[in-house]
């Protein structure tokens, strides 16, 4: 049992998890997406994969690692190309940026600080907030002149996806909490303030996810390979039944982009309140 409010240990299958992604494989089949054959293969995978479940490696239970803790280690390549979410969301986010009229910027959730530098590059007064203090360093770094701050922001950002596992300090096994929004949670916050939906793109994750067997996380790590005797890890179980991968994570969102803008009576009438 949990302590109401804190994130609860989690139970971790690497056969769950592949069982999970030909279901939903043969759920799209189901539903047209896909042929006779394809359904046919998935049954004859799921055989096997139930087979070497022996193989596969036992159960973990995990409890939830700090954010702090959690992306230390990501911080010294978060920017490299093989992180794929630089691609589907820089372009639009940059887009962006460039459309906003020059004054003090706060990028909340700034990370390593590529988008408090595009706004600095830009004429902007930054700063920049982030629960990482790795990723804050990184960041500094980047922009010299900027101000930056470490906060917890976890009640503001979303996240799409399965917890993924890291290593703590010690060597013990954590997960990363992940706390999900809808669309029409921020709505429901944003439109009642007065701000108005200007843009709103869902870039999808790559496709295919998984290329002839290899795979290249979206964390930047290539090509994992299972390790039986250690907690899952989705991206190296992903190689073990790519066709089955592809069709379950095929036209999902990697990640949500919204851009608010405050219409003018709306700030005149909170100038004059």
């Amino acid at each position: 049992m949990n302590i109401a409010g804190e994130p609860p240990l989690i139970h971790q299958h690497p056969l769950a998890y592949l069982l999970a992604l030909e279901g939903i494989a043969l759920l799209r089949a189901f539903a047209g997406e896909y042929d006779r054959d394809f359904t046919l293969a998935r049954l004859d995978e799921i055989r096997g994969l139930l087979d070497a479940a022996v193989d596969l490696g036992d159960r973990a239970t995990v409890a939830p690692i700090a954010p702090e803790e959690g992306y230390r280690s990501w911080a010294d390549f978060y920017d490299e190309a093989a992180n794929q979410l630089v691609d589907l969301e820089q372009p639009v986010v940059w887009e962006i940026l460039d459309g906003l009229p020059r004054g003090v910027a706060l990028d909340a959730a700034c990370g390593t600080g590529r988008h408090t530098a595009r706004l600095a590059s830009l004429g902007h007064t930054v700063i920049g907030v982030d629960t990482s203090a790795a990723m804050l360093g990184r960041a500094r770094a980047k922009v010299p002149g900027g101000a930056f701050h470490a906060a917890d922001q976890r009640g503001l950002i979303p996240g799409i996806g399965v917890p993924v596992v890291k290593a703590r300090s010690d060597g013990s096994p954590g997960y990363m909490p992940i706390r999900t929004r809808l669309t029409s949670d921020y709505l429901a916050a944003a439109l009642p303030l007065g701000l108005q939906v200007r843009r709103c793109e869902d870039p999808l994750r790559p496709f295919p996810l998984v290329d002839d067997g290899e795979l290249r996380s979206a964390t930047g790590d290539e090509d994992p390979e299972h390790d039986p005797t250690a907690p899952p890890d989705i991206w190296a179980l992903h190689s073990l039944a790519p066709t089955a991968t592809n069709a379950a994570y095929r036209g999902s969102p990697a990640v949500l982009i919204l851009h608010f803008q405050l219409d003018e009576p709306a700030t005149e009438r909170r100038r004059s309140a």
